[in-house]
């Protein structure tokens, strides 16, 4: 490899790869023809169309009783399907599992027999610290794009986001989303100056303490379902806006109405007293990742 990301490859030898990391192989012309643009759904059929014959792969192994185990670790899904169609178009694949006693051991199916390989090796020399990448710290833009980005994913939805500060960020928005809810909503209301409609703000969960109602089925917890309507004008930067709202108490005590229908006017979207200034987000976003801790 170190050849190769030199250009000092002899014309009988060709490295395909697949995956390279960024700005290794500037002006490397022979590298560089040699990529293979590919997604982790076509890695497989892609590295077969190649004709390999021989695959290698980092596996963990424990032992008990004597009875060695092995799991794929890394990649689980890519041995097996690489195994497969190699079967499928009748060539010789060799197999040889290659035991280095840092990689994580992953259970069920990432764990495969020893006779799945055809080669095991275990060699103290193979047992080295594995890779991992830079874990930058997420700056203030980070956590804004993090926030909007959050926003827009339906509750119980799919993201498939990368690796690094941007996808950290994302990451952690969404668990302040689903674990910090008021908080989430008073910041991404800052960035948006109230515009929210149309995107995922998370769930709202209410408790009161004190006072002379006493709630004895769920002390303390407030619950009821509803919806509810904001009318601001898209004309102005600064107005009141109307709020119309529909509840419906869950486990409403005696003296509280079934139905509440409350119409009222506000400067803000959620009704906070004060639409906070867009700079006023710095110091949330410094404060973003310790919200999901």
């Amino acid at each position: 490899m170190k050849d190769s990301r030199a250009g000092r490859l002899p014309p009988n030898i060709e490295v395909p790869e697949c995956f390279m990391k960024t700005g290794d192989y500037l002006g490397n012309e022979q590298a560089q023809r040699n990529c293979i643009s590919t997604n982790d759904t076509s890695t497989a059929c892609d590295i077969a169309a190649q004709g390999m014959n021989v695959m290698a792969q980092a596996v963990a192994a424990h032992e008990e009783g004597g009875v060695l185990r092995l799991s794929l670790s890394s990649n689980p899904d890519l041995s097996g399907e690489l195994a497969e169609r190699s079967a499928a178009l009748g060539r010789p694949l060799l197999k040889i599992a290659v035991i280095n006693r840092q990689m994580p051991f992953m259970p069920n199916s990432a764990e495969v027999a020893p006779g799945f390989f055809d080669m095991v090796v275990n060699d103290p020399a193979a047992t080295h610290t594995l890779f991992g990448p830079p874990n930058s710290k997420a700056g203030t833009t980070d956590c804004a794009i993090g926030l909007h980005a959050a926003s827009l994913v339906a509750d119980g939805g799919t993201l498939q986001i990368g690796i690094g500060a941007l996808g950290d960020a994302i990451a952690q928005a969404l668990i302040v989303r689903d674990r910090h809810g008021a908080e989430y909503r008073r910041i991404v209301g800052s960035l948006c100056h109230g515009e929210l409609s149309g995107r995922e703000l998370g769930r709202e969960f209410g408790r009161a303490w004190g006072g002379n109602h006493i709630n004895a089925s769920s002390p303390g917890w407030l619950s009821d379902v509803g919806v509810g309507l904001r009318f601001f004008s898209v004309r102005a930067a600064f107005s009141n806006g109307v709020h119309v709202d529909l509840a419906v108490p869950l486990n409403r005590a005696a003296g509280i109405s079934s139905v509440q229908f409350p119409v009222k006017s506000k400067t803000s979207f959620w009704g906070t007293r004060s639409r906070p200034h867009p700079e006023a987000f710095a110091p949330a976003a410094a404060a973003l990742p310790k919200l999901g801790a």
